[in-house]
């Protein structure tokens, strides 16, 4: 019988996908980031929440820093005793070091840096998603955090779905549905997308689907992951604005705190 196949398997479609994301100058990455957080209004939200929890001084981590937008805003706040930054990408820790000059910017991955010093405070904003082995990044940040100190995620998150013990979904429809909801939704919410802001959406669809690079989560499975990374009075808010024409829980904008705390 005769096949219309044109991809031999996921991973050729993935890779075709992602040559789209083959951005390396410096300015092009920081003019596509900025334009798009531009289309996201909650993004800015974030960081202004992230802020006012830095008080009292606090030593703080930041997890995939990208192009240096929260470090810059944390450039000479007196409440930062130390910012480490850990960045895998080459150009966004340059990125990084320009915002912010007196940051500690280090190549590496959440799941595998382990650090001398322990911090008061870790973020991760847009990047758990990101994560290849997510339970690992969480447990490996609990382990660099003082007893007390607090892990802040800022994330989008899909619309719930079921899933097994491995966190995969045992749905594949209503996998895809979720994906399909929530990439809908942003582009919905974005006040003024361009064709590439479009465009990126629609190639996170297709990597999601495939759960592959992003593997994007719903809530239960970051709430499960940081009882099993040990995480304790986990608090999570779905951003909202007064908008009755979006739908929050597509869009799935969260802000998620969890501590760490002895005894457990």
């Amino acid at each position: 019988m005769h096949s219309n196949k044109i991809w031999g398997s996921p991973e050729e479609l993935a890779a075709a996908v992602m040559t789209g994301y083959s951005v390396t100058d410096k300015e092009k990455i920081r003019a596509q980031y900025l334009e798009q957080v531009a289309q996201y209004p909650l993004y800015e939200e974030w960081f202004t929440r992230i802020e006012a929890f830095i008080k009292p001084p606090k030593i703080i981590v930041e997890y995939g820093s990208g192009p240096g937008v929260l470090a810059g805003r944390l450039n000479g706040n007196k409440n930062v005793v130390e910012y480490t930054a850990v960045e895998p990408g080459e150009v966004f820790r340059e990125m990084t070091r320009e915002q912010n000059p007196n940051a500690i910017v280090l190549d590496g991955v959440a799941e595998t840096y382990i650090s001398e010093t322990l911090y008061d405070l870790a973020i991760a904003t847009a990047t758990y998603h990101h994560f290849n082995d997510k339970l690992l990044a969480l447990k490996t940040i609990y382990r660099n955090l003082y007893p007390g100190g607090m892990l802040i995620i800022a994330d989008g998150f899909l619309p719930e779905y079921r899933f097994d013990e491995n966190f995969n979904p045992v749905a594949r429809v209503e996998f895809v549905d979720a994906v399909m909801k929530y990439v809908s939704a942003q582009i919905k919410f974005m006040p003024n997308p361009s064709e590439a802001d479009i465009e990126d959406q629609m190639r996170t669809a297709i990597l999601d689907t495939l759960r592959i690079e992003e593997l994007k989560v719903c809530v239960p499975i970051v709430l499960k992951q940081l009882e099993l990374a040990g995480f304790r009075e986990v608090n999570i808010e779905l951003m909202k604005r007064n908008d009755s024409a979006v739908n929050y829980n597509n869009l799935g904008w969260h802000f998620i705190t969890a501590k760490k705390i002895y005894p457990y």
